[in-house]
């Protein structure tokens, strides 16, 4: 896949399912080529990966008491709602999703996605989770190896207002990667961190 937005958009689906809220923010706080992708861009970027089977779009109904397949109309409403909300919503804001609208990988997307993905190299062999809260965990074969994957995240999709940045490590029993492969033995090294105030 050439599209460098798609393919950003299958990367952050790889873990599992997203509201459009969370996935459009993680977007824009995340990567600095893209701090600045209007809703519409990423939502009409989404529609054409869901059109060739990629990702599968659910709505939430008016209730929350169930999913559906969004119609036209879903759609054009939850664009008109994401471009007001988003634009003025907050980190905290975007952690409920109101709007209803959410994606994740279809096993067409995931195939594509691991065919994008270099050979297993077991230098690189980290898996790095960012469970809210300012909070980061690494898990990785060494603790260089997860200092390495801390500096690429710091570089890449650490937020812009980072302030402060706290670190832990221990030794665990062993991981998995995302694709599957389980590995022995290995590090935990997790990262709580500050934000600077607007």
């Amino acid at each position: 896949m050439n599209d460098e937005l798609a393919s950003t958009l299958i990367d952050l689906l790889i873990d599992g399912p997203s509201s459009f809220a969370a996935l459009h923010r993680s977007l824009i706080r995340h990567r600095v080529d893209f701090s600045s992708v209007p809703v519409g861009v990423a939502l009409s970027r989404l529609q054409g990966l869901e059109d060739v089977g990629l990702v599968r779009a659910s709505q939430m109904d008016a209730h929350g008491g169930g999913w559906r397949q969004p119609t036209v109309a879903d759609r054009e409403r939850n664009g008109r709602a994401y471009g007001r909300w988003l634009p003025l919503a907050s980190d905290e804001d975007v952690a409920i999703d109101e709007v209803g609208l959410w994606y994740e990988l279809t096993e067409l997307g995931r195939r594509v996605w691991e065919e994008q993905q270099p050979p297993a190299d077991r230098h690189s062999a980290w898996v790095l989770d960012e469970t809210g809260s300012n909070l980061v965990s690494i898990r990785a074969e060494t603790e260089a190896i997860a200092e390495e994957a801390l500096r690429w995240w710091l570089a890449e999709r650490a937020p812009k207002r980072l302030a402060r940045l706290r670190k832990n490590a221990r030794r665990i029993n062993g991981f998995t990667l995302k694709d599957g492969s389980r590995v022995q033995g290995g590090v935990e090294l997790t990262c709580t961190y500050e934000l600077t105030q607007e």
